[in-house]
């Protein structure tokens, strides 16, 4: 499997954590997600940032499951991480 299945996989098994830490900001499921898709740890606080946005929004709007947060998490890497990351 892929990296981006792998991180999948994760979202899903620990979702209810990473909402936690997505709201905070920190913790080792985030890291551990981005490492999965071999983020480039000086991008980490960036990409969380930009994910928490996202995510704040999709509580807001009601649509918070493991899979909205997955595609978020993905659309803000290949839209501004696709250098710093490797998801295949």
């Amino acid at each position: 499997a892929g990296r981006a299945s792998n991180a999948a996989k994760f979202i899903h098994q620990n979702y209810a954590v990473l909402e936690e830490e997505t709201a905070t900001g920190r913790g080792a499921h985030l890291v551990t997600v981005l490492n999965i898709l071999d983020c480039n740890k000086t991008s980490h606080g960036k990409i969380i940032n930009d994910v928490r946005m996202n995510f704040a929004d999709q509580v807001g709007a009601g649509v918070s499951t493991d899979e909205a947060y997955f595609n978020n998490l993905m659309n803000v890497i290949e839209g501004s991480y696709s250098s710093q990351c490797q998801t295949t």
